[in-house]
């Protein structure tokens, strides 16, 4: 299964399947993390089931996916993520880490975080 991600103009895949997945459930009404020094803040009003859930992934993107998925991450955008059958809307995308690939140093490895708000 690949990943794909929607933001304003623009809509990227992953490059192999996904792995990894991991769902640490958060039923709080407000998420505040610091990232690179700044804060970031998902607060919402209505509480719904699945609201706060962090989905942790591994996957590999290709050079221009990579570098959409970095300004998608670098400007805090709100974005739609299609993860299988299941899409997720409202959600921000969190780069963990990314490594190189041996062969194909222009593809990125990526750990990825995807916080439902």
């Amino acid at each position: 299964m690949v990943i794909k991600i929607e933001s304003e103009n623009n809509t990227i895949s992953s490059f192999s399947s996904v792995e990894n997945i991991n769902v640490q459930v958060d039923d709080r009404i407000e998420l505040v993390k610091l990232i690179d020094g700044a804060a970031i803040n998902d607060g919402w009003n209505g509480v719904k089931e699945n609201d706060g859930d962090i989905i942790s992934l591994n996957t590999t993107f290709a050079p221009d996916d990579f570098a959409v998925l970095k300004s998608i991450w670098a400007n805090r955008k709100t974005c739609k993520v299609t993860l299988g059958d299941e899409v997720i809307e409202n959600c921000h995308v969190i780069i963990k880490s990314y490594s190189y690939l041996d062969k194909f140093e222009s593809y990125k490895n990526v750990s990825l975080e995807i916080w439902r708000v």
